[in-house]
Parts: C-alpha cells; sequence; structure tokens
C-alpha cells in the first residue's frame, strides 16, 4: 500500500495522531478487561468527541431469543416512523455495544424517519465464529417474524451495519438472498470488513493516517476465528470471496469507504462484485475520513455528513415503498 491522496480532516488528524501514538493492546490483559478499558474511554469522550443526541426519538428495550439463549436490542423511532431498519455496531466483533452507539442509533432514526433496531450481538472471544454473525441473522429473521407486534412494519426491512457490523449484514444479507432468513428491502454497509482472506489487511502500512492497523484486525481475527482460523470459516465470513445469489438482486445496496482506511479497497471492491452481479448498488466516499471517524460528529463536518447519507439512504428505499 502507498501513500494516499488528500488529508485528514481539521480535528480528526489531531484524534489520530493521539489514537496512533497509544500503547498496543496489552495481550496480558483478558479480551473482557480492554473491552471496559474500551468502553469507558469512549464514554468519557463521547461529550467532546459525539454531537449530543437528537430530542424527539423514543426507544424501547427488548430481548431477542438466539441459538443458546436470548440478546439484547433497542428499538429507536420517531412519531411517525415507516419501515425497519436492523444495525448492527461496530467493533471488530470484540468491541462496541448498543449503548455505546446509542448516539448514533438515535439520529438515524431522526434522520431518516424509519424505526432502528440496534442489535446486542454476542461478541468474541467469549463467543467465537459463527456465533456473532448468526445472532444477527437470527435476530433480524425473529424482527421479521414478531415486528409487527412490537409496532414496527415488517414488510419494509433493511440490515446495515458499521465495519465488523458490517461485515455481518452483508453476511446476513448473502444468506437472506439465498432463501435462508426474510425478505430484504437494502443493506447499508459502512466501511464494510468484506474479505478475511486479503493479505494486504494485515500487512505494514506505508501511509501511518490508515486505520485500523494491521494488528488491529490480525487480533481481531484471532479474537472471531481463534488461534488457527479454519480458511473455510474466513471464506464464509468474507462476502468478496463467495458466490452472490441470484436473489440478491433484490436487495439494494449501499456501501460507503473512507479514504484513511485499511478496509477501503476491498469495501469498493465488494461493490464493484454486486454492479457486475446485477444489483443495483449506491457508493458513498468520504475523502478525509480514517476508520472510525466517522463517529466523531461533533469534530468533523465530514462525519456529520456521513451519518446524514447513510440515513438518507435508509429513508429513501423505505419511503418509495410506502
Amino acid at each position: 500500500m502507498s501513500i494516499r491522496a488528500g488529508e485528514v480532516e481539521g480535528p480528526l488528524g489531531e484524534v489520530l495522531r493521539v489514537m496512533m501514538a497509544s500503547e498496543p493492546v496489552d495481550q496480558e490483559r483478558s479480551a473482557a478487561e480492554q473491552r471496559e478499558e474500551n468502553a469507558q474511554l469512549w464514554r468519557a469522550s463521547l461529550e467532546f468527541v459525539v454531537r449530543p443526541a437528537p430530542e424527539g426519538v423514543a426507544t424501547e428495550d427488548l430481548e431477542i431469543p438466539v441459538n443458546g439463549g436470548t440478546i439484547g436490542a433497542r428499538i429507536y423511532r420517531c412519531q411517525g416512523a415507516v419501515g425497519t431498519h436492523v444495525f448492527f455496531h461496530g467493533g471488530a466483533y470484540w468491541l462496541g455495544s448498543v449503548e455505546l452507539s446509542d448516539i448514533h442509533s438515535r439520529w438515524l432514526a431522526k434522520l431518516s424517519g424509519v424505526a432502528i433496531v440496534s442489535v446486542d450481538y454476542r461478541l468474541a472471544p467469549e463467543h467465537p465464529y459463527p456465533i456473532p454473525i448468526d445472532d444477527c441473522a437470527e435476530a433480524t429473521a425473529w424482527l421479521a417474524a414478531n415486528g409487527a407486534d412490537l409496532g414496527l412494519d415488517p414488510s419494509s426491512l433493511s440490515i446495515g451495519g458499521e465495519s465488523a457490523g458490517a461485515n455481518a449484514a452483508a453476511v446476513v444479507a448473502l444468506r437472506c438472498a439465498a432463501g435462508d432468513g426474510p425478505r430484504l428491502v437494502a443493506q447499508v454497509l459502512s466501511v464494510p470488513l468484506t474479505d478475511w482472506l486479503d493479505d494486504a489487511i494485515y500487512e505494514a502500512e506505508t501511509d501511518p493516517r490508515c486505520t485500523p492497523t494491521a494488528a488491529d484486525l490480525a487480533l481481531a481475527r484471532r479474537h472471531l476465528f481463534g488461534e488457527a482460523p479454519r480458511p473455510e470459516q474466513l471464506l464464509a465470513a468474507s462476502p468478496l470471496r463467495v458466490a452472490i445469489p441470484v436473489g440478491m438482486r433484490g436487495i439494494k445496496t449501499m456501501i460507503m469507504t473512507n479514504q484513511f482506511d485499511r478496509l477501503r479497497d476491498s469495501g469498493q471492491a465488494y461493490a464493484q462484485l454486486l454492479l457486475r452481479e446485477g444489483v443495483e448498488v449506491t457508493t458513498y466516499h468520504a475523502p478525509d475520513i480514517f476508520h472510525g471517524g466517522t463517529g466523531m460528529t461533533a469534530l468533523s463536518a465530514s462525519a456529520r455528513r456521513y451519518e446524514a447519507v447513510y440515513a438518507a439512504y435508509v429513508r429513501e428505499t423505505h419511503v418509495k415503498r410506502t
């Protein structure tokens, strides 16, 4: 990989420099301990890096039955909401939660006018592959079957996510397209990980502004798939590598990428693959954000625009059906 054109937007550049200078993950500490520390840091920084939550968004917490137990989820909706968008948070499959992405989900509901259901899928390494992705698939199917009882409209159902959550959404959409899941009208993949078998994402990056690091991605793979990942599992979780079912032509797709993101090229490659397979694909590229920077809406006009583009696409796909 080479130095990429452009610059990281203003204040985000300062945040990036602090991030890149921070200590690497302490391998001696458990994933649970590191996860809690990460959550505390994010909560402490929220008022500085994320714009305040909008008013007028009602929430409802619920439990969704899945294989081996139940998982939490939260519904976000404004008065007159149409359709249902199921959202899977980011965090490399071992970080993140519904709570930590709460403000983002509120903004998606406010800006889109669509009911957002954020899913607390179980995390690795305590719950390794395929559990997190299966949780997302089972939650989507459960909402399709039971959403009407919650005041949702499951007849107009879309899914989406960010980073690892976008990977899960892409895999779930492929399953649904193949007949193993409910009918979807659209998917939105924000900075998706589409290829676990891509050697380039685990190699040294010559542009220091690109995130996540090779070590970050290697750790995510190890947490999700174990110390000795099975190639068939990596393949099954890599949408860029698998056959695209004909049913994907009925699932409109938005793929969003960032310039300073190690996952940029594989995300854009997946958009091209879907286009070749006859899928209606829309793309959006942020030229001045790094991976993770899209959530820093208090610091970045580009991040706010990115959030608005996501929401506008969700609104368009649902409103056109009403």
